[in-house]
């Protein structure tokens, strides 16, 4: 976004993975603030003086100055504050951030917003009183800028009016900047695009949104994959490194940036961000044990890497011991942009054996990875020694309570024939789910 632009009705920032340096001087206010600054466009810190404890102001562009004589209105978890909560709350307790300008403040909480209004919901919050935090999103929806996705999408109506690809195209320019508040917008008209066979202005219209700059990871993972599927990869590292910032706590974020950095023969890269996860050291923090089972797919990937770029790799002795060779005939990946949402992956082999994680071991050997039923995935079927015929793919898509702010949830299925041999071959999808749904089939491969 421009970040001078006056139209800047509010900003959305995710609070995960900002980090405070210990040595920092001065209020909590500005140690809030710092972590924003460079996350989100428009945010300044301001000091009077570079002693500690002198005046800060927080400066948003689009909302009134914050300081100790403009202050804005705080809401926290849905409930007005009667005080200012960035005096009390460290970064790490913060789920999101919404500010909204004067103008919209102003029509929903009267004059006493006139400096705007600031929204912290907390990770406490969530879990202690996510009613209230509902309800007043509710309230607040008409006042958003930044559109929640919608399933009939008006802009699409538009264009497929249009009796070519190329009018269609120069419609989309003509009609860009009025739907750009939606951020799902570009995926979108870029799905349209390919479907009429026109990749080139796809691609095209997918860089729009890199450029936007969204501090969304939800939406960044899903422009990541559909780069991945287009065989972008230069421009797919440019987005998972973004989410890689914005989300460093989660194991997904250090995989799909890994495996990109496959993609472009930066070897090494893509092994020391595996290893971190097959190391357990972001599991250590994961005290919900919401990515339990993912040191073992890392694994998985490590031994790859490791025995079919060896001579590209730093390693120690020791290293090269611990990753022996698959050789496995099939491997099949599920992944997923929208956190807090359950996708199980079903495989149905050759005999009409169902893999599913209520059996994770079929008879011809199929193995199924632990059920990821929060987070992003991935769920990982392999079988070892394939039987002829053909391997149908399908999810079940279980659960998602996800505010629908970056679209839809997008999924990528990752299919591998000869894993880990000279001859392997990998074919990579993407497909929308809308809405729940059981036995969604999302694709299928011959051995």
């Amino acid at each position: 976004m421009d970040e001078d632009s006056e139209a800047l009705e509010e900003i959305i920032v995710v609070g995960y993975g900002t980090e405070v340096k210990r040595e920092m001087t001065g209020s909590v206010t500005i140690n809030v603030a710092q972590a924003l600054q460079g996350k989100v466009a428009g945010v300044e810190v301001t000091q009077n003086s570079a002693e500690p404890g002198s005046n800060t102001a927080v400066v948003v562009r689009g909302v009134s100055s914050m300081s100790n004589n403009n202050n804005p209105l705080y809401v926290v978890d849905g409930e007005i504050a009667s005080n200012n909560p960035m005096e009390e709350l460290q970064p790490e307790d913060i789920d999101g951030i919404q500010m909204l300008k004067a103008l919209n403040a102003v029509s929903i909480y009267g004059t006493r917003a006139s400096n705007g209004v600031v929204i912290i919901t907390t990770k406490k919050g969530l879990e202690t009183n996510p009613e209230a935090i509902e309800k007043f999103n509710d309230e607040i929806s008409d006042q958003i800028d930044l559109k929640s996705w919608n399933p009939d999408t008006p802009y699409i109506k538009i264009l497929e009016k249009e009796p070519n690809a190329d009018l269609a195209y120069s419609k989309y320019l003509e009609i860009r900047d009025e739907y750009s508040n939606s951020p799902s917008f570009y995926l979108d008209v870029s799905d349209f695009f390919e479907r009429k066979e026109k990749s080139a202005i796809a691609i095209r219209i997918l860089t729009n949104l890199i450029e936007i700059e969204l501090s969304n990871h939800e939406l960044m993972k899903a422009l990541g994959y559909k780069l991945e599927y287009f065989n972008q990869y230069d421009l797919a590292v440019i987005v998972y490194k973004k989410v890689l910032e914005l989300r460093p706590e989660e194991p997904q974020s250090y995989k799909d940036l890994a495996l990109v950095y496959e993609q472009l023969g930066e070897i090494q890269k893509a092994y020391d961000l595996l290893f971190k996860l097959y190391n357990g050291d972001l599991l250590e923090k994961d005290e919900d044990e919401r990515f339990n089972g993912i040191e073992q797919i890392a694994y998985v990937e490590l031994s790859r890497l490791v025995n079919k770029y060896g001579d590209k790799l730093k390693l120690k002795n020791e290293e090269i011991d611990k990753f022996k060779a698959l050789n496995t005939d099939i491997r099949i990946v599920i992944d997923w942009n929208h956190n807090d949402t359950d996708i199980d992956l079903w495989v149905v082999d050759p005999k009409d054996e169902k893999a599913y994680y209520s059996n994770q071991e079929t008879k011809i050997g199929g193995h199924m990875s632990e059920d990821m039923t929060e987070g992003y995935g991935p769920e990982e079927y392999m079988l070892k020694d394939a039987i002829t015929g053909e391997y149908k793919i399908l999810v079940d898509y279980f659960a998602d309570d996800v505010q629908k702010i970056s679209g839809p949830t997008v999924l990528k299925i990752t299919m591998f024939t000869n894993y880990g041999k000279p001859n392997e071959e990998r074919k990579t999808t993407v497909v929308r789910l809308d809405k729940e749904k059981d036995e969604l089939k999302v694709g299928s491969l011959k051995f």
